[in-house]
């Protein structure tokens, strides 16, 4: 199964697609910021998340719940605004994102094995999006320190990660 979470207008066909608005295309109307979703553990093999993450209440509790209804080796595709690009400062973003702000998470960082219930996972891709022509020319590996220095090159990150439990 497939999860569209945070889908509003953008239904994606052979998907859940879920939102906290009634709308066409919706299949299950939920606040994420309440938990649990309304979903068993070990549900999805692909969670689609664009621009949803920012708005929320809770960062750890969210990424805990996606783990949850996530099987083993279950991908997830994130996209959020880039923390040095203006469209970062909407009014309703209540977190900011760079491109290690998943790292924490990360197979390779074992700081969070103390904790109840961990959440592991390997990052896949990272990748910053330009805004503009000039950015788009880059060279990739120059991306994160030209995107530090000028935020308005780059407005979002894609995000991928492969869940492992």
């Amino acid at each position: 199964m497939k999860l569209n979470m945070g889908c509003g207008y953008k239904v994606k066909k052979g998907w859940v697609n879920l939102d906290f608005i009634k709308g066409p295309g919706i299949d299950i109307i939920h606040d994420l910021n309440k938990f649990p979703y309304p979903f068993k553990a070990d549900t999805f093999n692909q969670i689609y998340i664009n621009m949803v993450l920012e708005e929320l209440d809770f960062y750890e509790e969210t990424i805990k719940e996606l783990y949850r209804i996530s099987k083993n080796k279950a991908t997830w595709k994130i996209i959020v605004p880039y923390y040095n690009c203006r469209t970062a400062f909407n009014p309703y973003h209540k977190f900011f994102f760079h491109l290690d702000t998943f790292s924490v998470f990360a197979d390779k960082n074992r700081t969070h094995m103390s904790r109840k219930n961990p959440v592991f996972y390997r990052i896949t891709r990272r990748d910053l999006i330009p805004n503009n022509f000039i950015a788009k020319i880059i060279p990739k590996r120059f991306r994160n320190m030209f995107g530090m220095i000028f935020g308005e090159m780059y407005k979002q990150i894609i995000f991928e990660m492969k869940v492992i439990k």
